[in-house]
């Protein structure tokens, strides 16, 4: 049996605790002493071979079911919080900071479409935004937007590990299967026409091609009492009320 366990402590980099994540165990969380982590994995290890026979099963077509692409995740529940320079993070079970992001329209496909993203860390977090969209205006534009204002705020904060937990299936896919399709066709699809947000998904492209942050993307159901979803999605409907605004003020 394996145990996720991860250790933090302070790096000088702005880390002021020193705790142990229980991503796998009896009762996952967080523990300030290696003492109450091991009273986990001692419990879990009591279920385990039961539990094995199950998680091996082969599905109904008899091969092992993976949904998604290794280097995305399923997992949205946070395992603890991580104090980094001097403001709460929710983190997950590799350490990873996670924020929400999501992008909204109203009239999305219209002439008098408004939209806008939000980007959420937490509860009244400093780092939290609401932003009407740039160029063009549509609701994929604002879940691409919000991922690279999430991406950049890390990278100008100093967070190193982030994870991108979106409810937008169109932005995981388009970042781990379709755009290095789409780079190869110079910017085209495979039908030849050319992608229609080529040019966030060249900005996008671009920061997580610096090797300064690492980004892992998580997808997370909307509209299932997520907190973090559900306020993001709050933050970008504000986003588009705000586009509304702006554009009425323009007229």
């Amino acid at each position: 049996m394996q145990f996720l366990v991860k250790t933090f402590q302070n790096s000088g980099k702005g880390i002021f605790m020193s705790f142990y994540a229980v991503a796998r165990g009896h009762n996952v969380g967080i523990y300030d002493s290696w003492a109450k982590c091991e009273e986990q994995l001692a419990a879990a290890s009591n279920v385990e071979s039961s539990n094995k026979r199950k998680r091996d099963a082969p599905d109904e077509l008899g091969t092992k079911k993976k949904k998604y692409p290794e280097h995305v995740s399923n997992f949205w529940k946070p395992v603890g919080k991580m104090i980094f320079k001097e403001h709460s993070f929710e983190i997950d079970s590799e350490g990873y900071i996670i924020v929400y992001t999501d992008g909204s329209c109203i009239n999305n496909g219209s002439s008098d479409a408004c939209a806008g993203f939000g980007v959420y860390f937490g509860e009244n977090h400093p780092l939290n935004a609401s932003k009407p969209v740039t160029g063009r205006v549509t609701n994929n534009v604002g879940e691409i937007q919000a991922a690279i204002h999430a991406i950049n705020t890390a990278k100008s904060f100093g967070i190193e590990k982030l994870c991108v937990s979106t409810d937008s299936q169109f932005l995981i896919n388009s970042i781990t299967i379709w755009i290095e399709g789409w780079k190869q066709k110079n910017w085209r699809k495979q039908n030849g026409e050319p992608v229609k947000n080529s040019i966030d998904f060249k900005e996008l492209d671009k920061l997580l091609a610096d090797n300064s942050i690492q980004v892992k993307w998580n997808y997370v159901k909307g509209h299932h009492r997520i907190v973090g979803n559900e306020m993001a999605d709050k933050l970008a409907r504000e986003g588009s009320d705000t586009y509304k605004r702006m554009n009425n003020r323009k007229k």
